[in-house]
């Protein structure tokens, strides 16, 4: 949560949760989670620690895909 708060994201770890939670209810398999690398302040032990819980809000099985992108920021973007 400390991570998505530092980086303006409205929703909390455990509004995914809640969010799979739901798909998986309804049947729904087949999603993607998208993550975001190269956040500033955010140490390599934890980003270890959002791959792992990316596989733990899975039941342990991984989404179906999942997409990590390289955070750029622009010159002149507020951040």
């Amino acid at each position: 949560d400390t991570i998505l708060a530092h980086i303006g994201r409205t929703h909390r770890y455990q509004d995914i949760v809640d969010s799979l939670s739901m798909l998986r209810e309804v049947g729904m398999d087949n999603y993607s989670l998208d993550l975001i690398s190269g956040l500033p302040g955010v140490s390599k032990d934890a980003w270890a620690d959002t791959l792992k819980h990316a596989l733990v809000i899975t039941d342990g099985k991984g989404p179906p895909h999942l997409s990590t992108y390289d955070l750029q920021i622009e010159s002149n973007t507020v951040f």
